[in-house]
């Protein structure tokens, strides 16, 4: 089955290959193909190696990111309908009780669909909310409860510093 990437703009063909969508996307981006403007509504990219992709202004409405490897990907102007952002610490550092309990009481992936958090590749302790520039967020770590800055090229988590501790 052939799969067609197309621009949300004119619907003019991007990239199109003979494999899964993720697939497609991945070997757009291996082959260093613009995205920018792409329509990926409702794309399954869960697991995707998107790393430094060009998606400016793409529309990722409704699509799974979760693990997705965002690192370094341009993703100013993308149109992300379903993902919750917040603006700055005190608003995440209000949300915390309410995050961490429902996560205790339920799991993760409750926890990420309840608040539309990113939920990071490989881990299975931590979600993030993402800021509205998409560059990074404030990321909630269940079992210390506490809230870190992340971001795609996040350095070793133990040199990440904490913003708030619950007391």
């Amino acid at each position: 089955m052939k799969f067609q990437i197309k621009s949300r703009f004119d619907a003019s063909v991007l990239f199109e290959a003979e494999v899964g969508l993720r697939a497609c996307v991945e070997l757009a981006i291996s082959e260093k193909i613009d995205l920018g403007g792409a329509d990926l509504r409702n794309a399954d990219l869960g697991g995707a190696y998107l790393r430094g992709a060009d998606l400016r202004n793409a529309d990722l409405g409704g699509a799974c990111l979760r693990g997705a490897d965002l690192r370094n990907a341009d993703l100013g102007g993308t149109k992300i309908d379903d993902l919750m952002c917040i603006n700055d610490l005190q608003d995440a550092i209000d949300l915390a009780p309410m995050i961490f309990d429902y996560w205790e009481k339920n799991d993760l992936e409750s926890t990420q669909k309840k608040f539309d958090m990113y939920e990071i590749s490989g881990e299975n302790r931590a979600l993030v909310l993402m800021c509205p520039l998409l560059i990074g967020g404030y990321c909630f770590v269940l079992e210390r409860r506490e809230i870190w800055w992340w971001q795609w090229s996040c350095p070793n988590p133990e040199t990440v510093p904490v913003l708030w501790r619950e007391s």
